[in-house]
C-alpha cells in the first residue's frame, strides 16, 4: 500500500456508504482516522447526547465493496478503529492492520470494540489478512455482533482485549454470531484468543 490517505485525526478516513459490489479500494495505507460522529441517547425520550466515534480508518454502511492490498494503521474509535460494517458484505483480502486503537470519546479502553474491525448485522470475507498490535476491550482484532463473517487464512498477533473479561477475545470476539474460521493463526495477545459472549445465541 504505497499511496497514504491521512485522515488528521478528523472523522473517518473513508466512508462508503449504499455502495454496492463493482466498487474497489485497492492499494492505499489508511491512517490517523478518527471515526464518523454518531450520535448516543442514554435515556430514551430525552433529549440529551454525546457523540461516538465509528470506524476511523472506514466507515461502511450498507455496503458490498472490495477492499484488497491495504493498509490501515493507527486509526481509533469506539466501534472498528480500522474498519466499522454495518449492514454490509465487504469483500477484504490483502489487508493489514496495525496498531489499531478502539477507545470511546474521552480517550480510554472502557467499553469499546473491534480494533481492526467491527461487524454489526454484517457478513464480510476477510482472507489473507494481519491483524497486528491492535487493541479493544472486546475483540482486539475482530468483533462481530449479530454477524456472519468468514475469516480465512489470517493472522493474529500481539493483539489485546480486557484482560478482566473473561471472553474478551484479543484475537476475535462474537456476540450472538455464527462466524467461519479457518486456517487462521493466533498468537502472543493478551486475554483469551476467541472470546465467546455466553448469553447469546451463535454458533462460532
Amino acid at each position: 500500500a504505497t499511496t497514504v490517505i491521512d485522515g488528521m485525526r478528523n472523522g473517518s478516513v473513508v466512508t462508503a456508504i449504499d455502495v454496492g459490489s463493482t466498487a474497489w479500494l485497492e492499494g492505499f495505507t489508511l491512517t490517523n482516522g478518527s471515526g464518523r460522529a454518531i450520535k448516543v441517547y442514554p435515556n430514551p425520550g430525552q433529549p440529551s447526547y454525546y457523540y461516538d466515534y465509528y470506524g476511523g480508518g472506514m466507515y461502511n454502511r450498507n455496503a458490498s465493496l472490495t477492499i484488497t492490498n491495504c493498509t490501515l494503521k493507527n486509526n481509533s474509535a469506539i466501534k472498528g478503529a480500522g474498519i466499522y460494517n454495518d449492514g454490509s458484505s465487504i469483500v477484504i483480502t490483502d489487508c493489514i492492520f496495525w496498531n489499531n486503537l478502539a477507545i470511546n470519546s474521552l480517550g480510554i479502553i472502557s467499553v469499546s470494540y473491534g480494533g481492526g474491525i467491527f461487524n454489526l448485522d454484517s457478513s464480510p470475507t476477510i482472507a489473507n489478512c494481519i491483524f497486528w498490535v491492535n487493541k479493544a476491550s472486546y475483540g482486539g482484532g475482530i468483533a462481530n455482533a449479530y454477524s456472519s463473517p468468514i475469516i480465512t487464512n489470517c493472522a493474529f498477533g500481539n493483539n489485546s482485549a480486557n484482560p478482566i473479561l473473561p471472553y474478551g477475545g484479543s484475537g476475535i470476539y462474537c456476540l450472538g454470531s455464527s462466524p467461519i474460521i479457518s486456517n487462521c493463526i493466533l498468537w502472543d495477545s493478551i486475554s483469551t484468543e476467541i472470546g465467546i459472549y455466553p448469553y447469546e445465541s451463535g454458533t462460532p
